[in-house]
C-alpha cells in the first residue's frame, strides 16, 4: 500500500532502484499516495502472522482511506500468513472461507447501496 514505509517489502529489489533514487520510486509505486474521496469503498483482508507484509501496512492504509473519506472495512485474519496460508490445512481452508464469507458480505452490501 505504501512501499515508501520502512519495512515494506525490498523496495529496491521490486522496483529496480537504489539508495535515494527509491524514495521517489517508492512514493509512484504506492496506492496510498494516490487516495482521494473518488474511491470505490475497499475491504483490506490481511494474515496476522502476514511475514511478507506487515498487518500494520492495512491497517495504516485503511486510516489513510477514512482520512480521504473512502470506507473502508478492514480485517486481520489471525493465525495465518501471507494469502492466508496456516501451520496446517485446516486453518488455512479456515482462513480462506472466512476471508471468501467477508468479501462476498462486502460486495453484498455494496450492491445495495
Amino acid at each position: 500500500f505504501d512501499m515508501s514505509r520502512p519495512g515494506s517489502l525490498k523496495v529496491e529489489q521490486v522496483l529496480g532502484c537504489a539508495g535515494a533514487d527509491c524514495s521517489a520510486a517508492a512514493a509512484a509505486a504506492s496506492p496510498a499516495t494516490y487516495l482521494d474521496r473518488d474511491d470505490p469503498p475497499m475491504l483490506l483482508l490481511h494474515g496476522a502472522a502476514d511475514d511478507q507484509v506487515s498487518p500494520e501496512q492495512t491497517l495504516v492504509f485503511a486510516d489513510r482511506l477514512r482520512a480521504a473519506g473512502v470506507p473502508v472495512e478492514t480485517a486481520i485474519l489471525p493465525g495465518v500468513g501471507h494469502g492466508w496460508i496456516g501451520p496446517d490445512l485446516a486453518s488455512t481452508r479456515a482462513a480462506s472461507l472466512d476471508a471468501l464469507r467477508r468479501t462476498l458480505d462486502f460486495l453484498q452490501a455494496q450492491a445495495r447501496r
